[in-house]
């Protein structure tokens, strides 16, 4: 029963939330990941974040981040974590993925940009 609220609850904020919302982040920590290696440790930093799901767009300090309108957005339920990834470009053309997460244990919200040859973490906290 309580998997089944939870996850009704994280559809219902997700519907929401793409329906015509702006969220404001602020990150508390970063850690980066190069292909065949492992995360780095995390580092402390401070980087708002702004996600606009009307006007297609999520800026993460100076980048923009512009969401597809061909591919639909996903929603991953799982045992340990809510994700919704969306497929973007960034301000220099090249093709990425944002994944915002949400880890059921711990409350932790983490947003991930993934490229071909890296991937960038935040922790993040709702402002």
């Amino acid at each position: 029963m309580k998997k089944l609220i939870t996850f009704l609850l994280f559809t219902f904020l997700v519907v929401f939330t793409i329906n015509g919302q702006t969220y404001y982040f602020q990150s508390t920590a970063i850690t980066t990941k190069l292909p065949d290696k492992k995360w780095s440790d995390w580092e402390e930093v401070t980087v708002n974040i702004k996600s606009n799901f009307d006007s297609l767009y999520i800026n993460v300090h100076r980048s923009r981040y512009f969401i597809s309108k061909e591919q639909k957005y996903i929603i991953l339920e799982g045992e340990t974590k809510n994700s919704l990834i969306f497929f973007c470009i960034d301000h220099e053309g090249e093709k990425c993925i944002v994944e915002f997460v949400n880890y059921k244990d711990t409350g932790y919200r983490q947003i991930y940009i993934r490229y071909e040859d890296i991937e960038i973490g935040y922790q993040i906290i709702k402002k």
